[in-house]
């Protein structure tokens, strides 16, 4: 495909803009930036920076087409250096974060690190040593790779990896159908009604057959997979802008679910995805 998954990513939840009026997309921007700590990233549901919640609020603050603090953020993300210490989610969050930049990444070296979670079939695992890949963990190297600027190296290795993947949730289906419509220009057909079937009738999508509550992750990666499938939304859009709309505080952020109270730039991020995707 000729664009990227970031691409991909980042038009769609840009849309969002088209279902807020400005006052509302005012007021999800400021939640956002409250988030933000004096050292330059942003917490989560702790006091703490996070990198994982700080790539989630650049994210939110771009769909909204907001400028991004890089100041106060670039020292947060000099303090990582080579990424030594992080997880391999955190690292690929903070290859992320750095292609929010304009410059200073030390790309390689992250990536370097990022590699240590191949998997000898060609694909990634959150877990070193794990003899065969995710789709999340090759979802987030891919982005990890597109956030440093790039070429993913073995993509039909990756590929071949993913064919023989099974879809465990919805997030995991949705990650498997944007992959191999990534790197092979079309997903299969089976995944995309599989997605379809964890559509709720109250609105939303649910994780998976055995859990039919419907979350906002489930629906946004969902609605994210079926539009990069070109698959119709007709008969979903009011239902699932419901669903959202539902989990928003009066605070100005969206929370992950109808039992949730505590609303952070994650769920926020993937409303916005959301109602892109609808628009």
């Amino acid at each position: 495909m000729t664009e990227t998954c970031s691409q991909q990513l980042a038009a769609n939840a840009r849309r969002c803009r088209e279902q807020l009026t400005d006052e509302a997309a005012a007021e999800i921007a400021a939640f956002v930036m409250k988030q933000q700590n004096p050292d330059g990233g942003f917490r989560g549901r702790s006091t703490q920076s996070d990198l994982y919640y700080t790539q989630f609020a650049l994210e939110a603050l771009c769909a909204l087409e907001q400028r991004l603090p890089v100041e106060g953020l670039r020292a947060f993300l000099v303090g990582f250096g080579r990424g030594d210490g992080l997880d391999f989610v955190h690292l690929a969050c903070l290859l992320r974060c750095w292609g929010r930049m304009t410059e200073g990444a030390p790309a390689r070296e992250v990536l370097d690190r990022v590699d240590e979670y191949r998997t000898p079939d060609g694909g990634y695992h959150g877990r070193r040593n794990a003899r065969k890949g995710s789709p999340y963990g090759c979802y987030l190297a891919l982005l990890a790779y597109e956030g440093a600027g790039v070429p993913l190296p073995g993509r039909e290795s990756m590929a071949r990896c993913l064919h023989a993947c099974k879809p465990a949730n919805t997030p995991t289906a949705a990650a498997l159908s944007v992959l191999l419509a990534h790197l092979e220009g079309g997903g299969p057909a089976a995944l995309g009604d599989w997605l379809l079937a964890r559509a709720s009738k109250r609105g939303g999508f649910a994780p998976s057959p055995l859990v039919p509550v419907p979350d906002l992750l489930s629906t946004a990666t969902a609605l994210h997979a079926l539009t990069v499938l070109g698959r119709p939304l007709e008969a979903l859009r009011r239902p699932c802008r419901e669903f959202v709309t539902g989990l928003w505080a009066e605070n100005g952020g969206f929370c992950g679910h109808w039992a949730d109270r505590t609303p952070d730039c994650e769920y926020t991020y993937y409303a916005l995805l959301a109602l892109g995707c609808l628009a």
